[in-house]
């Protein structure tokens, strides 16, 4: 056996023995980076999927939305919204609604709760804006958005000066309609309590 490998060494050319080396070489390399790619391999960035896993736990949240609001309902918003939010998904405030009573007591920053309920009183009308025995809220008109017709209902309004009104809207506040010249003081006196711009 020993004689036949001797043999059939003697008879390998120059030719034989550089691809036998060849062949070795690529075997050599094959185990050099098979191992280097084993031992550097790095770890999954950890943090990075602890946060995806928290944001999937988190989930959304349902608010019940009431009141005078454009569209109440039950709404399904993120867990990190604001009371706000949930405000715009009902539509926003209706006509009706009591601002003055929302900017007093609803904190629209804060941030909205699980099965929370956010009801939006509306202004309790009674006669030419007044309100009802017991109640805060005033009935105002709207000057940016009331018709001829209701705003005729102020006193010292007739027919001209509300299409004056309308002429020249958009009102940013009340006093407006005298910084315009579209009332007098002495008019606007009589009617700042019962009327509002937004």
């Amino acid at each position: 056996m020993k004689g036949k490998f001797v043999g059939l060494i003697r008879r390998f050319t120059w030719l034989d023995w550089l691809l036998l080396v060849l062949l070795f070489g690529f075997f050599a390399y094959l185990v050099v980076v098979s191992g280097s790619r084993i031992f550097n391999r790095r770890p999954a960035p950890v943090e990075f999927l602890a946060g995806e896993a928290k944001g999937a736990m988190m989930g959304n949240i349902w608010i019940d939305v009431s009141g005078s609001v454009v569209s109440p309902g039950v709404y399904e918003l993120p867990a990190q919204s604001r009371v706000k939010d949930a405000l715009v998904a009902a539509g926003g405030f209706s006509e009706s609604a009591d601002r003055e009573y929302v900017a007093r007591e609803i904190n629209l920053a804060a941030k909205a709760v699980d099965g929370q309920k956010i009801f939006v009183p509306a202004l309790v009308k009674s006669g030419m804006g007044v309100t009802a025995p017991g109640s805060s809220a005033i009935t105002k008109i709207n000057v940016n958005s009331a018709s001829a017709t209701q705003l005729m209902t102020l006193p010292g309004i007739g027919e001209a000066r509300a299409a004056d009104i309308i002429k020249n809207r958009p009102y940013i506040k009340g006093d407006d309609l005298v910084t315009k010249k579209v009332l007098s003081k002495t008019v606007f006196d009589k009617i700042r309590d019962i009327v509002t711009a937004y």
